[in-house]
């Protein structure tokens, strides 16, 4: 045999060496990390970026599975991509792994790995190229960061123009977090953002009754869906109790936790319409039940004179035809008192008409001085029945009509002289004195009393206890219009007939 053949053979070795080591330095010089295994995962060779990144040589890697100082899930993780690779003969891309670094740093590399086959296609190694993804994976989170503060900031500047807060509520499982609330929230709960956003019960630290609304917000957040409200007071960094409302739409997440995105904001104001406008609704209402009764009274009173002077006038016709002229004058005298009644009543109740209109502007008044003017009014009943009068807090003040309130002490005071019956020894104190916000005023008599049954009654129009006495049962109801005219009360108590009779006012001081 020549020796021309084996020194080709030769050259064509030394060529393929020279290859291969170009190869392995073009490998040695790429940033990415390349690592070749055998079977069973055995370290074959690996390039300088994954020596370098390991700390350890091609010698010391060779016939390694993976370095001891790698997370052992890490590795066996490795170990089963490697099977995948040999075992279905296809790429595997890993999108991102993680890889210890000989000094303990823990790397994210996104990986391939390819099978290497022999002649035959049969496939002996794999080969895998990892490039290191941190830093992209960091600037990515950094740049979501950087939005979602840059979300934030925009929704904290237009939540500052609101005239109230905005927040968004993540709810898992019982566990609750804030993860966006605007600053305005202090103003209204006196707890800052910052602090809600770490503790989601502080919530609750300025609201009042908190356990009841912490259910019903439970309850109402469980149970609706879209859109939902709720209704509560809280006190403000201000000290300022407030009506909030909270306003949120629910979003359902797929992970089974619930995002509330809400707006809340002050609806004092509006409670305080609503109120007004349902004691108004109230008020129509009763004053339309007061008509319905005052209708019915008048027309059953005024019939009563009516049907007296309509009876007698046929008599006296009779009387006249007979030429019985003295029975004729008798019946003259019926009509005449009949008549005089019902003008009386026709007057009494123009005047408790007219207790709606103010008759002189409201002022600062001495309530001793206004009893004092009263006492005045009623001197000739006081000379016909000499009553004791003590008067204790004469110089309390209230704020209001004058003339109104010298009718209040008028009508009191005679309807207290006028039901003293056969006492003795008749005695009227008159107590004033200041209540908070309020007077207070209680007229007190040692007359007949007044039995329980009838405390409400005696306020009714033309409602009189004892028939026979004089009057036309007006008084106490036009009491009763002025003090609920000036946005006050009256009551009365008394132990019944005989034990006297305390009649209680309540007037607004200012």
């Amino acid at each position: 045999m020549s020796d021309e053949p084996i020194e080709i053979a030769r050259q064509r070795e030394r060529a393929l060496l020279e290859e291969e080591g170009i190869y392995r330095q073009v490998l040695d010089a790429i940033a990415d990390m390349v690592l070749v295994k055998g079977a069973h995962s055995r370290i074959l060779w690996a390039n300088k970026a994954f020596r370098d990144y390991y700390g350890m040589t091609n010698e010391e890697l060779q016939e390694l599975v993976d370095a001891p100082f790698n997370a052992p899930d890490n590795t066996q993780q490795y170990v089963a991509d490697d099977r995948l690779v040999f075992t279905t003969g296809k790429t595997l891309e890993i999108p991102m792994e993680r890889v210890t670094r000989h000094d303990g740093v823990v790397g994210l590399f996104h990986t391939v790995k390819s099978p290497i086959r022999d002649d035959d296609g049969q496939v002996r190694m794999t080969v895998g190229v990892s490039r290191n993804v941190a830093e992209t994976v960091e600037l990515r989170e950094e740049l979501l960061r950087a939005r979602a503060q840059l979300e934030r900031d925009r929704l904290s500047a237009f939540a500052a123009q609101l005239p109230g807060f905005l927040f968004q509520l993540r709810v898992v499982g019982t566990h609750a977090q804030f993860t966006f609330v605007s600053a305005r929230v202090a103003e209204y709960y006196g707890v800052s953002a910052s602090d809600l956003r770490a503790s989601a019960g502080r919530f609750y630290d300025c609201i009042e009754d908190p356990d009841r609304v912490r259910d019903e917000l439970r309850r109402t957040f469980s149970e609706t869906s879209g859109l939902l409200s709720h209704v509560h007071r809280a006190r403000g960094a201000d000290g300022t109790w407030r009506w909030m409302e909270l306003l949120a739409r629910v979003q359902r997440e797929p992970d089974g936790s619930i995002t509330y995105h809400g707006y809340a904001h002050d609806v004092t104001e509006r409670r305080r319409s609503e109120a007004e406008r349902e004691a108004l609704v109230a008020k129509l209402e009763a004053r339309n039940r007061e008509m319905e009764q005052f209708t019915y009274t008048i027309s059953h009173d005024l019939k009563s004179p009516l049907v007296t002077i309509r009876g007698f006038v046929s008599g006296i016709e009779e009387d006249l035809r007979a030429g019985r002229l003295e029975r004729a004058l008798a019946d003259l005298g019926r009509v005449r008192a009949a008549s005089e009644k019902m003008s009386r009543m026709l007057s009494e109740l123009l005047e408790l008409s007219r207790v709606g209109r103010v008759a002189h502007v409201p002022s600062e008044i001495r309530v001793g001085d206004a009893i004092a003017e009263a006492r005045e009014l009623i001197s000739a009943r006081l000379a016909m029945r000499p009553v004791g009068i003590l008067i204790e807090g004469e110089d309390v003040r209230v704020h209001a009509d004058r003339t109104r309130l010298v009718q209040v002490f008028q009508n009191l005071l005679e309807n207290a002289v006028k039901y003293m019956g056969d006492q003795p020894a008749p005695m009227l104190r008159v107590r004033c004195w200041d209540e908070g916000t309020d007077v207070r005023i209680d007229v007190v008599d040692n007359g007949m009393g007044i039995a329980p049954a009838h405390h409400q009654r005696i306020f009714g129009l033309f409602e009189k206890l004892d028939p026979r006495a004089e009057g036309s049962g007006v008084g106490l109801a036009l009491v009763k219009s002025i003090v609920e005219l000036h946005r006050g009360e009256i009551w009365v108590d008394s132990e019944g007939p005989g034990r006297g009779a305390t009649f209680h006012l309540r007037l607004p001081r200012g």
